[in-house]
């Protein structure tokens, strides 16, 4: 389950949220009824890396093995170069 809080709340309380995040939980940050952000564990995290590293490798392979006659459009193989081009920039940046 998934706990909203609001960012003065969190403010009060990040060590506190901290500690839960590590446990497992997750936190929404809202400010004013709109969500912020997501208070979640370092081994969450980790999990949702690998989700999309293993995502970018299908993708890659599904550019790179698709022939020209695919049914792969060239917008579809332009946008998933360029979404393979932003991440890898984004993980040079780390």
């Amino acid at each position: 389950m998934i706990q909203t809080i609001n960012l003065s709340e969190a403010r009060k309380n990040l060590s506190q949220l901290t500690n839960e995040a590590y446990a497992g939980n997750i936190t929404m940050v809202s400010r004013r009824g709109r969500e912020l952000a997501v208070l979640i564990g370092v081994k969450e995290y980790w999990r949702l890396k690998e989700i999309e590293s293993q995502q970018r490798k299908q993708d890659f392979d599904i550019l790179l093995a698709a022939p020209a006659s695919s049914a792969l459009t060239e917008d579809e193989a332009r946008q998933l170069a360029v979404n393979a081009v932003r991440e890898v920039r984004a993980e040079w940046k780390d």
